[in-house]
């Protein structure tokens, strides 16, 4: 058994993703039997080989000034328990590196220890845990699900107002629109500059194309 071997093995399941019951199979087609848990201790040992590197990822993930964060759900199988228990696998990452973490439970107080020493901005989704993490001053919170639908309900409030405010503008120089008439519906998505000719006839250029020109009397919202 040599380091090349074992880097192969690392490769096999983290960068190829292949099962290790797929490899112990392709191991045994080549005449190389090999019991499920020796590969299991060997992915462990590897793990401890590579925990300095891991370490020093995460020191500079913490000496950075951004980071983001996400978690996902695990069944871990403890001795002595009748199921099996919900942890939780985090990520922390940047543009440079990424590390994974496993926590037992969801608690702040574990997380807020964790980044304790991180002074930046923090990328996350809006969980209540993160609270005592943004309470301390030094993590600015950004992108999260809360703050995007903060954002998305004063874009549409000023939308809003926006149309509210428009449809009470309208030319100055147009007679108003007499009973008998009627505005032609705008295309949507397409842009209009309206002005006026020497006859007074209105002059309406789209971003789709030139429209024919419209009589005084028809009176248009800007």
């Amino acid at each position: 058994m040599t380091c090349d071997w074992l880097a192969w093995l690392v490769m096999t399941k983290f960068a190829l993703l292949m099962p290790l019951d797929r490899t112990r199979r392709d191991l045994k087609e080549r005449g190389v039997s090999m019991a499920m848990g020796t590969l299991v201790s060997f992915i462990e040992r590897a793990a401890d080989l590579l925990a300095p590197i891991d370490g020093l990822h995460w020191q500079q993930l913490l000496a950075s000034a951004w980071m983001a964060t996400d978690g996902t759900g695990l069944k871990v199988l403890v001795p002595g328990l009748p199921a099996a228990h919900d942890g939780y696998i985090e990520l922390y990452r940047n543009l440079s590196c990424a590390v994974f973490q496993y926590a037992a439970t969801k608690a702040s107080d574990e997380l807020a220890g964790k980044l304790q020493q991180f002074s930046g901005t923090l990328t996350a989704d809006a969980e209540h845990r993160l609270n005592v993490v943004f309470a301390s001053g030094r993590v600015l919170e950004a992108g999260c699900k809360r703050a995007w639908r903060t954002q998305v309900r004063r874009c549409r409030g000023n939308a809003a107002l926006a149309r509210h405010r428009g449809a009470r503008l309208s030319l100055g120089d147009v007679r108003p629109r007499s009973s008998h008439s009627r505005a032609r519906p705008r295309r949507r998505g397409a842009r209009r500059n309206i002005t006026a000719d020497s006859f007074g006839h209105l002059q309406t250029n789209s971003s789709a194309g030139a429209t024919p020109s419209r009589p005084p009397c028809c009176r248009q919202s800007h």
